[in-house]
């Protein structure tokens, strides 16, 4: 632990967790998993059959219709988001240190010399390494759409980058509801209820404010740079932006930009709520 910690990794919970991730032989299986299971779904999307034509439809939210390469990247990462951030991440950051405390081992480990920002940021590596890992090995597929055309390198690039970044946001979010909560259940109810609000609760609002099915031009169309799945469909198939002042900017962007700040505030507000407890 002293020879970890003195090293790369100076935060000896992370140190623990990528010692652990070497060892542990379930992370192949964990990190090939989402690629086994989205490589035929990407395959069924690219047949479009017709049942799935009134899904793709739908998901487009008004966009033009995508060529081969967006049609086989698009379920690949919606998948991803599905398996890697939805199941994985978010109950394992939930439980995270609500676990501990219930167990009465998180206050020996406030005794030593850690901050409450550092131990928090040791548990924020240990829930992200695998869903990073599998993010990872998720690119050889993500390449093959380049290979099928009508797609670019920068939308595959963006796909990949919204796809870490929905990780860390909902990872530091759930990180932060276990933080406060004293029992693993209402942090868990929290987790997914921050999962349910950005997915359902966003396109729901969108709709009252705007009364279309489709994004336009405006601040409205704000919500939308929230919702992951939204911001997965800009990247892959980019859309109309949003106006601020003079200039407008791709919903990808902007949500991307959006996230990078709520996952500081959510890991500031943790570390605050460990610190009084």
């Amino acid at each position: 632990m002293v020879k970890a910690s003195s090293g790369r990794w100076a935060n000896p919970i992370a140190a623990l967790a990528v010692s652990r991730c070497q060892r542990s032989r379930w992370v192949a299986g964990w990190v090939l998993a989402p690629a086994l299971l989205a490589g035929p779904v990407a395959l069924l999307f690219s047949q479009r059959p017709a049942f799935l034509t009134p899904v793709l439809h739908l998901m487009l939210l008004g966009r033009t219709s995508p060529g081969p390469g967006e049609t086989f990247l698009l379920p690949i990462v919606l998948v991803a988001i599905l398996v890697l951030t939805i199941v994985g991440t978010v109950p394992q950051a939930t439980l995270g240190i609500a676990r501990e405390r219930e167990r009465r081992t998180l206050e020996p480990l406030l005794l030593t010399r850690l901050s409450p920002a550092a131990i928090l940021w040791g548990e924020l590596v240990q829930v992200l390494l695998a869903p990073v890992l599998s993010t990872l090995a998720l690119l050889p597929l993500f390449c093959l759409s380049f290979c099928m055309g009508s797609i670019a390198v920068e939308s595959i690039a963006a796909a990949a980058g919204v796809l870490l970044l929905c990780h860390l946001l909902f990872g530091t979010a759930s990180l932060c509801a276990s933080c406060w909560c004293r029992r693993s259940g209402a942090a868990l109810f929290l987790g997914y209820l921050g999962v349910l609000l950005t997915t359902v609760g966003t396109l729901a609002l969108w709709e009252l404010e705007r009364g279309a099915a489709s994004p336009g031009a405006g601040w409205k169309e704000g919500v939308l740079a929230l919702n992951p799945v939204v911001l997965i469909l800009d990247a892959v198939i980019p859309g109309e932006g949003i106006a601020l002042g003079g200039a407008e900017l791709p919903l990808a962007v902007v949500g991307a930009g959006l996230y990078a700040l709520l996952s500081l505030i959510f890991f500031a507000v943790g570390a605050a709520g460990l610190r009084r407890r």
